[in-house]
Parts: structure tokens; C-alpha cells; sequence
């Protein structure tokens, strides 16, 4: 299976944070917390995977570019509806979304490149064998 490595490692979770909530701490859910990074801990996996009754459990990096649209306007839609912007857009007031929206736009310009709007990402690809 492919799932998300940790967060530091994923330039665009990491840019769209820093976007939207400049100077705060990224926050880091617990392993194994519903949602996008669930299984990026690779100990937790182990382990999960082991209760589950898999064996020779393998993970192996992947650092690939992650491309978020082929150009600034889509790539922009996208990512603004993503679920761990929008958490982080929650509670903010009507000032302080439209400055976190632009900062956003500004992050998504930033990584423009000719084939696209590319971030890093690193996943775990994982491997395992259930008897």
C-alpha cells in the first residue's frame, strides 16, 4: 500500500500550514488519528499491520514530486478544498481567512512551473505478506 509519509516531509502540507497559520507550531496528529497521515508513522504501521497478522512488513521511501493542478487557478481550488486546509481555515474570522487564502495563492504561485503546480511529497510504500 502507499500511504503519506510524515508531515515535515511533505513540502505541501508543510507550505499550505505555513500559509494559512504563519509562525503556529504544524501540528502533528497522534499515529494512527483518522485522516490523511494516519499511517505515516512507520512504528504504528508496524504495529498494526502485526496485530492484523501481516509478516515481513517492508516500507520503503517515496520522494516524488506531488503536482496539485496544471496551472495556478486549478491548482489554487484544489488545494483550498483540501480537508487539512479547510481545518485549518476553521475559526478564522472573515479577515483573517481572506490573508490566509491569499498567502495560500502566493504559496501555490511560488511552486509554479512550467508542467504544473509541483510540491514535494514523500510517502511510504509499504509492503506485506499475510500467511
Amino acid at each position: 500500500m502507499l500511504v503519506w509519509g510524515p508531515i515535515p516531509d511533505n513540502e505541501w502540507i508543510v507550505a499550505m500550514h505555513a500559509a494559512i497559520a504563519p509562525g503556529q507550531p504544524l501540528p502533528k496528529p497522534p499515529p494512527g488519528t483518522p485522516g490523511p497521515f494516519g499511517l505515516a508513522d512507520e512504528d504504528f504501521t508496524r504495529r498494526t499491520l502485526t496485530a492484523a497478522g501481516f509478516a515481513d512488513i517492508a516500507f520503503a521511501r517515496s520522494e516524488q514530486a506531488f503536482n496539485v493542478g496544471p496551472d495556478v487557478d486549478d491548482a489554487y481550488t484544489f488545494v483550498a478544498e483540501l480537508g487539512p486546509v479547510q481545518m485549518l481555515l476553521d475559526g478564522l474570522d472573515e479577515t483573517e481567512r481572506a490573508r490566509a487564502l491569499e498567502n495560500l495563492r502566493t504559496a501555490v504561485v511560488d511552486h509554479a512551473a512550467p508542467d504544473g503546480v509541483i510540491f514535494r511529497s514523500s510517502a511510504w510504500v509499504v509492503t506485506a505478506r499475510h500467511p
